[in-house]
């Protein structure tokens, strides 16, 4: 199916002149507001504003309110009235530092899925097992009159209105004389119990204690309601409500208005994120302190401040939004942009300041590149622009983004690629209507060593797909990857997915042998319960590969269930064949000893790992500060 090229750039003009510009000095297209290696702001080939959080086997999904820029009849950018916006957008990530563009969710307006809305701001997402089956939830603010709910199977879609309605509005017993009915936060206890979460604005000499903010347990089902709203009483509320549980406490986090006048000591300033606290979910909250400033405070650039509060790995992180890709831009007018900053608790569950900035957060693992990655996947970019194909998408086969609109010198970069043992062939599906262009691969910047160049041809049709592959120059080890686009004047060609393929010399599967009982290591119960040293032959559960990860480090990769082995601190360092990707408790240092064994030390609690034989099974474990022999093991390549 061919689709209609035309020119929809997230920088209107601005971006079209610096692209002819950078075209005619073959300098690559700029990138604004995001520089190597910050990681914030999250995206910048699109705006996104209000995240929220979902994360979900082992990814974190950010629903956005989808920003975009407003022109007037001079065609000149003109203030963000938030009036036209109807879609939401959605990224995701399994390291926090490359995003995957999953595009709009077309919501409201007649063209949406829930007709009835005229606006789409402030989602707010959960999931819940449903008959057996994990059903999304969707929760969005129809303007401020109203918040309705979408259901998926997936947390990127496709998406249905179940009710044909709002879920909550005026009319919802308890919410009469709420200003605002919207920006929902949502939570699902425990118990599987539901609650939303929202409210806004103030009226005339209430600044103080607005009172407007709401909670209402949810049905069942999650698109209904169970009797009436209750109050939240938070000192200055004004939009933006958030919900976490910590350590059985319910934290209830919120953004302050921006009435004048003082404040007594300890109370919330304009537009800054603060949290209370209670031993319900329905409440009462005790109001505690300010989280998180203003924007402006950070960036130089105010506005309002909108966040989400989540859990990721075992650590706790805050996501908001900020004006810098606009100011940037030289367009300050109220487009705002996704950050991700770590946030940590006390000892007594005090949350302490967040500190934002453009660094962002670390990555949490490093990107395998020997499996299918998608174009619109990366941290960086200059120039680039993402559409709907109709190609099937590697999460939900409906629902999938190639990377488009590429002009000469575009480019994108993705950060930590891990090439292991090296690298022999770069594959990516691409398609094009005109002459089609090159794909420069450069490790570490844009002007770093090429290690290939893919010739892409001529399809016949901008979705007209085939896949094309090059050689490369055996990289090692991680890098960051550019891909820098080439070509002749016009639109060159797009881009679905690509891979690379792994060389020879690549992790080769070996089994361990327990040097203290001379047996082989397994994969206890397909994974689920600890390796165990116990065996006397080689099987799929005995089999291992030791991954090297590229900083020193190693991952050892079931063969079994291809789940790599993790020091489980929960469990004083077990080790355990169950995660899906590799971060802080799958990396090991693995040391040569001089008698031909090897022993591990787990990078997450600094330990050596022992068959430890006293526990009566030789269970692996993860708590040793010595080598001795329960700490060695042989290395035998596997059958």
């Amino acid at each position: 199916m061919g689709f209609k090229r035309r020119w929809v750039s997230l920088f209107g003009v601005l971006i079209l002149f610096n692209l002819v510009f950078v075209s005619m000095v073959h300098a690559a297209a700029p990138s604004y507001g995001k520089t190597p290696p910050n990681s914030n702001p999250l995206i910048t080939h699109k705006f996104g504003a209000d995240p929220y959080a979902l994360t979900y086997n082992g990814r974190v999904y950010l629903y956005l309110t989808g920003d975009a820029l407003l022109y007037d009849s001079n065609g000149q950018v003109t203030n963000n009235t938030y009036s036209t916006i109807t879609k939401i957008t959605v990224i995701s990530s399994d390291d926090l530092v490359n995003w995957t563009d999953h595009g709009e969710i077309q919501v409201a307006g007649p063209q949406g899925i829930a007709k009835w809305a005229v606006n789409s701001w402030a989602p707010a997402v959960a999931y819940k097992k449903i008959n057996g089956q994990d059903k999304f939830f969707l929760y969005f603010a129809n303007n401020a009159h109203s918040i309705g709910v979408l259901t998926a199977d997936s947390p990127i879609g496709p998406w249905v209105d179940p009710l044909g309605r709002s879920l909550v509005d005026r009319s919802t017993p308890g919410v009469a004389g709420v200003p605002w009915v919207f920006d929902p936060a949502v939570l699902v206890d425990d118990d599987g119990s539901a609650y939303l979460y929202f409210g806004g604005g103030y009226e005339t000499g209430q600044a103080a204690n607005p009172k407007t903010a709401r909670v209402i347990r949810l049905g069942s089902d999650m698109i209904s309601t169970v009797g009436s709203a209750v109050t939240i009483d938070a000192p200055y509320f004004f939009e933006s409500s958030g919900i976490n549980k910590y350590n059985g406490k319910y934290y209830y986090s919120y953004s302050s208005n921006f009435a004048s006048g003082p404040r007594p000591p300890g109370s919330p300033g304009g537009g800054e994120i603060a949290y209370m606290v209670s031993n319900s979910p329905m409440g009462p909250f005790t109001y505690q302190k300010v989280i998180l400033k203003n924007p402006g405070y950070f960036f130089g650039i105010g506005g309002n401040n909108h966040h989400s509060i989540f859990e990721f790995q075992g650590q706790w992180y805050i996501a908001y939004h900020s004006q810098v890709v606009g100011d940037a831009m030289g367009i300050p007018l109220g487009y705002r942009s996704p950050h991700i900053n770590r946030l940590y608790f006390d000892s007594n569950g005090v949350i302490q300041d967040v500190q934002a900035n453009l660094t962002g957060v670390a990555q949490t693992k490093v990107l395998n590149p020997y499996t299918r990655v998608e174009a619109e996947t990366f941290a960086w970019n200059g120039g680039i622009q993402t559409e709907k194909t109709n190609e099937p998408g590697s999460i939900v086969p409906s629902v999938n983004l190639d990377v488009g609109y590429i002009n000469n010198d575009d480019w994108i970069g993705i950060s930590n690629v891990n090439f292991g043992n090296g690298a022999t062939q770069f594959t990516a599906k691409v398609a094009s209507a005109t002459n089609g262009g090159t794909i420069e691969l450069r490790l570490d910047s844009l002007t770093g060593p090429v290690i290939g160049t893919l010739n892409v041809p001529s399809t016949g049709g901008w979705q007209t797909w085939t896949t094309v592959s090059t050689p490369v120059n055996n990289p090692t080890g991680v890098h960051h990857l550019y891909m820098i686009f080439k070509g002749g004047s016009g639109y060159l060609f797009n881009i679905d997915y690509w891979q690379f393929t792994p060389g020879a010399n690549s992790p080769s599967y070996v089994s361990l042998k327990a040097k203290a009982n001379d047996m082989y290591v397994a994969a206890e119960n397909a994974g689920a319960d600890p390796l165990i040293a116990n065996r006397t032959s080689v099987g799929s559960w005995e089999k291992f590969a030791i991954v090297n990860n590229g900083d020193g480090t190693v991952a050892l990769l079931s063969f079994a269930n291809n789940r790599y082995v993790s020091a489980d601190l929960n469990r004083d360092g077990t080790l355990v064949a169950r995660q899906t990707y590799v971060g802080y408790w799958e990396r090991f240092q693995m040391i040569q000893n001089s008698d031909g064994t090897v022993s591990f030390r787990a990078i997450a609690n600094n330990k050596y790992v022992c068959a430890d034989l006293a526990t009566g099974a030789p269970t692996l474990i993860a708590n040793r500060n010595e080598i001795g022999p329960w700490e060695k093991f042989e290395l035998h390549p596997a059958p």
